[in-house]
């Protein structure tokens, strides 16, 4: 930002740096919120399909252990009529869709990492890290002072006497 400005300096080019320091320090936990999300999903998958088993191994329909009815055709065309929606509503998402829903996506990972140390997520030498350096970025920003040591002569006065 100091680069940027050219060095002018001043309190909106001190808050743009912090946040951007912010930013910066912040988006170092993107790699263990992701990690912590699919070890997250890896379990409710396996407890899922644990539940499924468990109660689909019995014999029957889960319901009330009657066993389950074999699929005739009408099923197979319920069945098909069902997923065919699905497939015509995958297919209908456009490129910018997919690009909007990436960039919300991102988006709020983004803001998760942000509240990561609010919420207690990093310890309290963490916490010092983060300061110092918002400190420095807000210290690096500041307006430069202007000094004026004049009125100075251009040059001697010798023929005065």
């Amino acid at each position: 930002v100091h680069w940027g400005c050219g060095g002018r300096g001043g309190w909106p080019y001190q808050a743009l740096a912090v946040l951007l320091t912010y930013l910066a320090i912040v988006s170092t936990y993107v790699p263990v919120i992701l990690e912590v999300a699919k070890r997250q999903q890896a379990a409710a998958t396996a407890t899922a399909a644990a539940t499924a088993t468990a109660s689909g191994g019995a014999g029957g329909d889960g319901a009330h252990g009657a066993p389950a009815a074999t699929p005739g055709p009408g099923r197979a065309a319920a069945a098909g009529s069902l997923a065919a929606p699905a497939r015509a509503g995958a297919s209908q998402i456009t490129p910018f869709r997919r690009l909007a829903n990436l960039g919300a996506g991102y988006g709020l990972l983004l803001m998760v990492a942000v509240a990561v140390p609010f919420m207690g997520g990093v310890g309290i030498l963490g916490l010092i890290i983060i300061a110092i350096g918002l400190y420095e970025a807000w210290k690096l920003n500041r307006r430069p002072q202007l000094q004026v040591t004049g009125p100075h002569a251009l040059a001697p006065q010798a023929w005065r006497r």
